[in-house]
C-alpha cells in the first residue's frame, strides 16, 4: 500500500506553531522502479523494514547509502536522490518547505549527516504510531495541528537520539520547551512534567528558562495565552467566555484583569475598537 499526500499546507491551522508540515508519504511492503528526482522541499525519510537483509544501494547526491535497516534520510533542497533498490520496503516521510530550512537550522534539527541508522527507542516508536493513527482523520478539525507537533517531535527524537543527549544545547532545549508549552497553552501545564522530558532538573529547568525568556515559564504562558485571545477577539466572533476556556485561563475575572493590563482595555473594547 502507499499513501502520499502533498498539499498539506492549505489545510486550515487553529494553532500558530511555525514548523507546518507541508507533505507526507507512506508505504508499507511496496516495490518501485528506479526512480531519480531533485529535492524540492526539506524531507524527513524514515526507512523502517523490508523482507530482505540486504544493504541499501539508493545514491544520495550520487553517494551510495550502503546501509542496512532501519535508516534516515534527510533530503534537502536540491539535493538528488535515487531509488535504486527494487526489493519491497516500509517508509514514512514527511517534509517541510525549503523556506523553513533557516528555522529548523536555528534549532539544530538539521544535522551535518545526510543519513544514518537508527535503532527503534520505544519512544520513537510510539511518535511513529501516533503519526500513522493521526493520517486517518488528518482532514479532521484540529488534526493537522497534531501531525504538525508529531512530525516535530518525530524530528526532534531522531537528531536528540544521534547526538549525545548530555552534550544537547540547554538553550536548545529551552526553545523547544517553550513550542512544547505553546503547542498546549490550551491545556493544564506542570512544569515539572515539562522539566524532566527536555532533560531538566526542577531548578536548572527554571533557572534556564528565566535566562532566555526573562520570565518564569508561568508568566510566559500566561502572555502567549493572552496573546492568542487577542488574535481570537480580532478574526472570531466568539463570546469572550468561549475565548477564556478555550485558552484555559483561570477564571473570566483573571482573564479580564490580565488583558487589561497587558493592552489597556477590557476584551470588550479592544474588540469593537478592533473590529
Amino acid at each position: 500500500m502507499e499513501w502520499v499526500s502533498p498539499n498539506l499546507k492549505k489545510l486550515p491551522r487553529q494553532s500558530n506553531f511555525p514548523l507546518q508540515v507541508a507533505g507526507v508519504y507512506y508505504c508499507n511492503n511496496c516495490v518501485f522502479p528506479k526512480t531519480e528526482r531533485t529535492m524540492q522541499h526539506f524531507e524527513v525519510s524514515l526507512r523502517l523494514n523490508r523482507e530482505s537483509a540486504e544493504l541499501c544501494n539508493d545514491l544520495v547526491d550520487n553517494l551510495p547509502i550502503n546501509m542496512s535497516w532501519p535508516h534516515t534520510i534527510f533530503k534537502m533542497p536540491g539535493m538528488n536522490t535515487s531509488i535504486e533498490d527494487w526489493n519491497p520496503r516500509n517508509t514514512i516521510s514527511f517534509s517541510y518547505e525549503a523556506k523553513d530550512c533557516d528555522l529548523l537550522r536555528e534549532w539544530n534539527l538539521i544535522p551535518d549527516e545526510k543519513f544514518w541508522q537508527i535503532t527503534m527507542e520505544p519512544k520513537l516508536e510510539a511518535l511513529i504510531s501516533q503519526w500513522r493513527s493521526l493520517l486517518r482523520c488528518y482532514t479532521s478539525d484540529g488534526v493537522i495541528d497534531q501531525l504538525d507537533w508529531v512530525c516535530f517531535q518525530i524530528l526532534r527524537e531522531l537528531v536528540f537520539l544521534r547526538r549525545n543527549p548530555i552534550e544537547e544545547d540547554s538553550s536548545g532545549r529551552i526553545r523547544n520547551a517553550a513550542l512544547y508549552l505553546e503547542q498546549h497553552h490550551d491545556r493544564k501545564i506542570n512544569c515539572d512534567v515539562i522539566a524532566e522530558k527536555f532533560g531538566f532538573s526542577h531548578a536548572s529547568f527554571f533557572r534556564h528558562w528565566k535566562m532566555q525568556f526573562g520570565v518564569s515559564p508561568q508568566e510566559y504562558l500566561k502572555n502567549y495565552r493572552l496573546e492568542i485571545s487577542k488574535r481570537r477577539l480580532d478574526y472570531t466572533q466568539l463570546p469572550v467566555a468561549d475565548i477564556v476556556r478555550e485558552i484555559h485561563f483561570s477564571s473570566i475575572a483573571a482573564f479580564h484583569r490580565e488583558f487589561k493590563k497587558r493592552y489597556g482595555l477590557t476584551p470588550n473594547q479592544y474588540r469593537k475598537k478592533n473590529q
